[in-house]
């Protein structure tokens, strides 16, 4: 694994570098897509994987947000988000899909994941969440603390650290990309899907 870091038990999130070890919506999930295989498929895909160490209070968070920018226009386009929360065994999987009602840069849409999937998580009742990531943008500005510059960012992390304030324990790990496949296809299927459900801010 490239770098991750860990959140443990506090009011607020503290970061130590290097190995990075820390002392310490009312929407509910609708899928965009109505063909049920594609369901099957993540789901197979899952059992087929390993656990680590879950138990039904902690979860395996794979989250990715996806930007399509318009042709000609990078000020608008499409963007959703895709959650998948791998739980013990015989226990359902979480997932998370949803299109948002306004067009984000990439690295927002990945906040927003990363956002949600806390939220959903919580409503869970999950108390352990170890996440994974493959932007190394986002990883450097949540476990390294590096200065923001644009608002949105700022209170974006704020939520999110709030959440894991709230939680016993957050490990967030980068990851290699085909580790992403599973959200990313839900983020994708927002984009084409038939239908689309409406992005709400919690």
């Amino acid at each position: 694994m490239e770098g991750q870091a860990a959140f443990c038990d506090g009011s607020s999130a503290s970061l130590v570098r290097g190995e990075m070890k820390l002392e310490e919506d009312e929407e509910e999930f609708r899928s965009c897509c109505e063909d049920e295989e594609v369901w099957k498929e993540i789901e197979e895909i899952v059992k087929e994987e390993p656990k680590e160490d879950l138990d039904e209070f902690s979860v395996n968070m794979f989250f990715k947000g996806m930007s399509i920018a318009e042709d000609g226009d990078s000020c608008s386009g499409f963007s959703g988000i895709g959650v998948v929360m791998e739980r013990t065994e015989h226990v359902p999987v979480i997932q998370v899909q949803k299109k948002l009602d306004f067009y984000v840069e990439e690295s927002v849409a990945d906040y927003l994941a990363l956002m949600d999937g806390l939220a959903e998580a919580m409503q869970n009742n999950i108390r352990r969440v170890y996440a994974f990531t493959d932007s190394e943008l986002l990883y450097g500005q949540i476990t390294n603390e590096e200065k923001l510059e644009v608002p949105l960012l700022i209170a974006l992390r704020q939520r999110i650290l709030e959440h894991v304030s709230n939680l016993e324990a957050f490990i967030l790990k980068l990851s290699p990309s085909f580790d992403l496949e599973r959200p990313l296809r839900l983020a994708q299927c927002n984009q084409f899907g038939k239908h689309h459900p409406e992005y709400f801010n919690a």
